[in-house]
């Protein structure tokens, strides 16, 4: 099972990292990357920005 859930400016450090892992060999490459968790933190904070986490169920 799949739950989709909004993300919270505590997790910026996770999306960060994330992000640099989805988008570092893209071509040309991405604007994301040169986002920090602190940015991350900000924009989630004040609302400028929305970001989504995907969590997996491996437990049946």
């Amino acid at each position: 099972m799949i739950t989709i859930k909004k993300a919270a400016a505590e997790e910026a450090q996770t999306i960060t990292r994330l992000m640099r892992e989805a988008f570092r060999q893209t071509t040309p490459p991405s604007s994301s990357l040169l986002e920090t968790a602190q940015q991350v933190h900000q924009q989630l904070s004040s609302g400028n920005k929305l970001a989504a986490i995907a969590l997996q169920n491996t437990h049946t």
